[in-house]
């Protein structure tokens, strides 16, 4: 790092994870019905929802939606450290186009030697 403190990129990066974790955690009580995680329906009876239960839908949105959030955060906050940090990282215009091609051609390699 240039005359970046670490400091700073450190508490950035820490700010991350909490954010991922938090997100996490509100997506998956969202999708599992809020409110009522560990409500009890009888004396001795708990009823909390089980992760199975989920729709395929409702376990993307939950899985996809923290790591949106913690993309965007270090987005935000690498541009506040130093705006020209968006360019080193490539998230300008003219990048974009190549960006999208090689995520094609990777996801055409790995997708069929995942499934």
């Amino acid at each position: 790092m240039d005359n970046e403190r670490i400091g700073i990129f450190s508490c950035s990066s820490a700010g991350q994870v909490v954010l991922f974790i938090i997100a996490q955690i509100f997506c998956l009580m969202v999708m599992m019905g809020g409110g009522n995680i560990g409500a009890t329906t009888a004396a001795t009876t708990p009823t909390t929802p089980s992760i199975a239960d989920l729709t395929p839908a409702q376990m993307a949105v939950s899985t996809s939606v923290p790591f949106v959030v913690a993309f965007i955060f270090l987005v935000v906050a690498n541009a506040k450290i130093s705006p020209a940090r968006i360019s080193q990282l490539g998230l300008i215009g003219s990048h974009f186009l190549p960006g999208v091609l090689m995520g094609l051609v990777g996801s055409a390699i790995a997708v069929p030697l995942t499934f």
